[in-house]
């Protein structure tokens, strides 16, 4: 087999002769395109536009057959958490161009360039899925079809296939799969993932690295006029998202600044994703679907199916970069319509298979592997971060057994029950003690990671329940108790219910009277049923 030169362009991008391969099979997994910030600014909020006039289909695209009247989604004024016509997150006019844009350049590619797709579109030869997205950042298990996924999608195949090259009304199938079975974004269901990102960023470097901030933290509670400020990366997502639609920075923020955030973004973003038990419970079972395919195609088992197009987000974008060891080359945050393409070729002289991935159409050298990388290597360094068994590595417990039971830290999916018995304390349950939800998504409203839910109450022989305000889903809370006298609790337990269903209010688990008295039990799953905890006689 002719050895594969290797060479860098005069633009410094990475190439590779592939003269000698014929490409089998394309999996492209895209971020949505440009979108309106998940929050604002503290006392400067931005007006946002998504009315989509601009998308309308012209006369000449519409055929025949098609009804007369076309329906548009429109939000009632002063009735949304944004300013604007926007709901938070939603894909913007300029995030649909993205895509449009970005198709157009996978059709020069894979049409025009290597004559891999037909000129003109066969339903037969292409699967698309978008994944699931945050409903709102106050709820960020809660995963619907997400219209800015499924919209870029919808954009980006318009832009492989314009109208002129498809035939008459086609039926392109958009696939999901239901929020409890999603894999293309982490899942805060994962125990294992939660405490893995909860002890990043109580690590001495996290710390560290956040008082390297303090200067600029009080410049923009100053600017601001403001005692609180949104999460790091929760501005710089707003700043990006200004940045991008052109409206104006905040006071306070000149491009310097915005830069040092974005880079104090990335910073965090590598931190938490390059960690082993991140990537495997993150994005693992995802990429095991990657190989999978192309181990399909090596064994014609995909029949004519030859492009696969996955609409996701940037955090399925960083996890499967990290996957590859790519992560820490990356200077800028994975931008809006940012795409990985992963290519799979077969040798024509020996019928050997290679892999090349691009990155927004770059070629990547992978560490150790290079830009041509032989598929058996692409798979064993792919394997290092697939899960053995999924379901068994994400059970953990969040407390085990401490003796010290008067301040305890804890994670709260939903509702919190507690049962204080023999004797009169005093709970206070304080703010979340680490943005520990982000190791999902990083854009959480600023009163997530301050709100009380009660502070210094009495408690005596009884039990109480508690919410957080906006009934996140998982957040990482303080729990202190005051003991009344000088003596131990008899009988301390507390409970999270952990089902995902939130259609009706959620009702409190079964307590279990067999608890021993200082024992604090976090359990993986309970039984959700509508009676309060049983009673536990004292002695």
């Amino acid at each position: 087999m002719r050895a594969f030169i290797l060479f860098v362009s005069l633009l410094g991008v990475i190439m590779a002769d592939t003269s000698d391969l014929q490409l089998k099979f394309v999996q492209i997994v895209t971020r949505h395109g440009a979108r309106a910030a998940f929050d604002d600014i503290p006392n400067n909020a931005a007006v946002w536009n998504c009315h989509l006039d601009e998308l309308s289909i012209s006369a000449s695209d519409l055929s025949s057959s098609v009804p007369g009247v076309l329906y548009r989604k429109t939000y009632i004024k002063g009735r949304m958490h944004l300013q604007g016509d926007c709901a938070q997150g939603q894909l913007t006019v300029a995030g649909w161009k993205n895509h449009l844009t970005l198709g157009k350049a996978f059709r020069k590619r894979y049409v025009d360039e290597l004559q891999f797709l037909p000129n003109d579109l066969n339903t037969s030869l292409i699967y698309v899925r978008s994944t699931g997205t945050i409903k709102d950042v106050r709820h960020p298990l809660i995963l619907t079809d997400s219209p800015r996924t499924i919209s870029s999608v919808q954009a980006n195949l318009l832009g492989l296939y314009p109208t002129s090259h498809r035939p008459s009304n086609p039926i392109i199938d958009i696939y999901r799969v239901e929020t409890m079975m999603e894999d293309i974004l982490p899942s805060t269901d994962c125990g294992t993932l939660m405490n893995a990102c909860y002890d990043i960023q109580n690590s001495d470097k996290w710390k560290a690295k956040e008082a390297s901030m303090s200067d600029l933290e009080t410049k923009l509670k100053t600017a601001w006029n403001t005692s609180t400020l949104p999460w790091w990366i929760g501005i710089w997502d707003n700043l990006y998202s200004r940045k991008f639609h052109g409206i104006e920075f905040p006071p306070g923020i000149d491009r310097d600044t915005a830069d040092q955030l974005e880079q104090w973004a990335l910073w965090q973003l590598k931190e938490l994703y390059s960690r082993d038990v991140v990537k495997s419970l993150g994005v693992g079972r995802f990429t095991r679907e990657l190989i999978d395919v192309f181990d399909q195609v090596m064994a014609s088992q995909t029949g004519d199916l030859r492009y696969i197009h996955y609409s996701a987000h940037d955090l399925t974008v960083a996890l499967l970069l990290s996957t590859f060891e790519s992560l820490n080359s990356i200077k800028k945050w994975p931008k809006y319509a940012c795409s990985l393409q992963f290519e799979l070729y077969q040798n024509k002289t020996d019928g050997g298979y290679h892999v090349q991935m691009l990155y927004n159409r770059e070629i990547l050298d992978i560490p150790g592997c290079g830009p041509l990388c032989p598929y058996e290597k692409f798979k064993r360094m792919a394997s290092l971060s697939i899960p053995d068994d999924y379901a068994s590595q994400c059970k953990s417990q969040t407390i085990q057994n401490p003796t010290d039971i008067n301040t305890v830290d804890f994670v709260s999916p939903g509702p919190l029950a507690v049962r204080l018995q023999c004797g009169t304390f005093y709970v206070q349950i304080s703010r979340t003690i680490a943005p520990f939800p982000h190791c999902i998504t990083p854009y959480t409203p600023p009163s997530l990671c301050t709100h009380q839910m009660y502070k210094e109450k009495s408690v005596d022989n009884q039990s109480f329940r508690t919410t957080t305000q906006f009934y996140y889903p998982t957040a990482a809370h303080r729990m202190t108790v005051k003991r009344a006298r000088d003596e131990p609790p008899k009988w301390l337990s507390y409970h999270a219910q952990l089902s995902l269903q939130w259609k009706n209010a959620p009702t409190i688990p079964r307590s279990d009277p067999s608890l021993p008295c200082n024992i604090l039990e976090q359990r993986e799953r309970l039984q959700t049923i509508a009676e309060e905890p049983e009673e536990t006689t004292c002695t």
